[in-house]
């Protein structure tokens, strides 16, 4: 598991990441893009993250970023929210026009978390475990609240079934032995 206090990170296991060949990499996403930052910086290979398809388009991109702002700021009252999004939306814009027109170029890989197709997600994966890459699943669970206010985010919900039945569909079809490594991120 990792923790992070005061901007420090502790990760007990690490002796069991990958380093080289083929892995599944399987987290919790309890933050948003310190998720990211933070597993990054754990490895010295590159990781291959699977993202939801909603970040390649500008249009749905920003969609999201609106919705998330807006939440963020809801606390404040609805006038310093009107003005926080007012004054943030040029801002917005510009980082969601630089992320969704960016997002594929660094070898993310678009699923649809709304159940859709995941056919071409399916195949990417399999091609990069095949080229000895690390992919990574992160999975955050809407549907399922913490109990209580949890601000080092450390209700961690049981991972899915993703990972584990990948890495057995590639030793069936490809007869190669991809590790998992399931990794719990608390603090983010």
């Amino acid at each position: 598991g990792i923790a992070i206090f005061e901007n420090k990170l502790f990760w007990r296991g690490a002796k069991n990441k990958v380093e080289s060949g083929p892995n599944i990499v399987v987290a919790n996403h309890p933050g948003a893009h310190k998720d990211i930052g933070v597993l990054i910086s754990l490895y010295t290979r590159q990781l291959f993250f699977t993202a939801n398809k909603e970040l390649f388009s500008y249009e749905e991109m920003n969609r999201l970023a609106e919705k998330y702002l807006g939440l963020w700021f809801r606390k404040a009252g609805p006038g310093v929210k009107a003005n926080m999004m007012f004054f943030l939306k040029p801002f917005t814009h510009i980082a969601v026009r630089y992320i969704s027109s960016r997002i594929a170029d660094v070898g993310t890989i678009p699923v649809d978390i709304r159940g859709g197709d995941n056919s071409e997600a399916k195949r990417v994966m399999e091609q990069y475990l095949l080229e000895d890459k690390a992919v990574v699943l992160l999975q955050y669970n809407n549907r399922h609240a913490p109990t209580k206010y949890d601000p080092l985010n450390k209700e961690i919900h049981e991972f899915r079934y993703g990972a584990p039945s990948l890495a057995y569909k590639m030793f069936i079809k490809h007869g190669v032995n991809v590790p998992v490594t399931p990794i719990s991120l608390e603090g983010t």
